[in-house]
């Protein structure tokens, strides 16, 4: 199975290498620590991408990119699934979004009201940076993937690929003549010519090959 995978990942396109890799780095990104601080008690906050005031931030992002990275793992796994050029669009949409979300959360962390004024350190951890790194490799791979010619049925496992219809063809094939039959005499014709003489008239009749006769019933016999 892993070098089934193994195999397959790096027989992909390059624009599907960024889906795979980035919508993976989100995922973990969300399940890491975003952000901390330090208030004037010397009491330590830290939050992640799922948890804190902004859980419903990083729950998108983890949810759009979970959708993301499984629609390409499926087609690793030789699984036709949401292989239409339609949902390239939905998967740049879903990387538009988490950038833009991850902006947003970044800008509520570092203002200056957030923390009631008692928070005197704060500091980005790296699961937002990660985040923001995953989602934008996202993007960059649908749009990649968008500018390359759609194949409805493709197919990443070479391995398994099912052979054409016309495979089921026989074509016609010539074999040259054996030995035997090339040495073997041209048929005698059917019926032979007669000519006779009476007198000063010639007479001309058409009469059955006899030597052909016997052969066709020494034949007849041996069956």
């Amino acid at each position: 199975m892993i070098h089934k995978l193994k195999r397959n990942f790096l027989a992909t396109s390059f624009d599907k290498k960024l889906i795979l890799l980035g919508s993976l780095i989100a995922i973990f990104g969300t399940l890491l620590p975003w952000y901390a601080d330090l208030d004037s008690r010397n009491i330590a906050s830290k939050f992640y991408g799922i948890s804190g005031p902004l859980y419903l931030l990083g729950g998108f992002i983890l949810l759009g990119s979970i959708f993301a990275f499984y629609a390409e793992f499926s087609k690793l796994m030789g699984k036709r699934l949401l292989q239409s050029k339609k949902f390239s669009y939905v998967q740049g949409a879903i990387g538009l979004q988490s950038v833009f979300l991850v902006i947003l959360a970044f800008s509520i962390y570092f203002h200056t009201k957030f923390g009631l004024g008692y928070v005197s350190t704060k500091a980005p951890l790296v699961g937002i940076y990660m985040t923001l790194i995953g989602s934008l490799t996202l993007s960059v791979g649908a749009y990649f993937k968008l500018k390359q010619p759609h194949v409805e049925l493709s197919n990443y496992d070479v391995s398994h690929q099912e052979a054409p219809e016309t495979a089921d063809i026989i074509a016609p094939s010539f074999s040259p003549p054996s030995p035997v039959e090339r040495e073997r005499p041209a048929a005698a014709p059917v019926y032979r010519v007669e000519k006779s003489q009476v007198g000063f008239e010639t007479r001309v009749k058409t009469v059955l090959n006899p030597s052909l006769h016997s052969d066709d019933q020494r034949d007849n016999n041996q069956y």
